[in-house]
């Protein structure tokens, strides 16, 4: 307003001047200056205040642009993180499930063997013909010892089931000294029993009529078993010239055997 009524004053002393012409022409020449002045400062602080404008209104925008995706992207890190730990749990509950299931089907197995088992051992059928070549030893139970050829316990297992026989079963302390001795009085080196953890999970070892050998038994030599595990399955065997306790090894090792007379033929013969 005060640019504008300038201006009007600046015209109005120009047409008074063409009028009546005097030293007052100067005068209007020194306010148009002072006008362009004020209106190009005037111009210089709107510009100003537009630019400080603008900027204040990007920083603005800016500020909830990034407050809007810091909203979205934590709401999708919890989203993701809660789905995350669904499948998880979902996963852990299908993989205990699976677990219990094959546990439950290898103690079926387990069961079905030694019912298999027992039954053929009934079956007199299966008795050797000839048990003269056999030790009965102070449990009243007969034997083969088997010390000319070391074997690997896979060999030893069919060489005794060639004979009608099965690998010696000691499960009781009694049985296990009983043997010992015997083996003790042939010579100095290890023999095969029934016992492995063969065609079962590491460390669950089984006699041959698929009765539980605990890796907590009494029987085991301190620090027994040991070599089960490591890729490889392993057999129980017994060392003549140790303690009367069992050990185990790996089921390619070489050693010789001992056979048994299966109980249902205890009486065959």
């Amino acid at each position: 307003m005060i640019v504008l009524g300038l201006l009007l004053l600046c015209l109005s002393s120009q047409a008074n001047a063409e009028v009546f012409p005097d030293d007052d022409d100067d005068s209007c020449h020194i306010q148009v200056k002072i006008i362009k002045d004020m209106v190009s400062k005037c111009g210089e602080r709107s510009s100003s205040s537009e630019a400080n404008f603008s900027a204040k209104t990007l920083e603005f925008v800016l500020k909830a642009v990034r407050e809007s995706n810091g909203n979205e992207i934590q709401k999708f890190h919890s989203e993701l993180k809660k789905e995350l730990q669904e499948n998880i749990g979902t996963i852990s509950k299908m993989v205990s499930d699976i677990s219990m299931n094959l546990e439950a089907t290898r103690r079926d197995l387990n069961d079905l063997k030694s019912s298999s088992i027992r039954n053929s051992e009934k079956d007199t059928s299966h008795c050797p013909s000839d048990v003269s070549n056999l030790t009965v030893l102070p449990n009243g139970k007969k034997y083969l010892f088997s010390n000319e050829t070391r074997v690997t316990w896979y060999e030893a297992k069919v060489l005794c089931e060639m004979q009608k026989l099965h690998l010696a079963s000691p499960k009781t302390q009694q049985d296990l000294t009983t043997v010992h001795r015997k083996a003790r009085e042939l010579t100095f080196v290890p023999w095969w029993l029934s016992a492995s953890d063969a065609r079962s999970n590491p460390g669950q070892f089984f006699w041959h009529d698929g009765t539980s050998l605990s890796t907590n038994s009494l029987l085991w030599s301190e620090g027994e078993p040991s070599d089960y595990g490591q890729g490889n399955e392993a057999c129980v065997w017994i060392r003549s010239n140790a303690s009367d306790k069992l050990e185990g090894s790996k089921c390619s090792s070489y050693y010789h055997y001992i056979c048994e007379l299966p109980a249902a033929c205890m009486s065959h013969k």
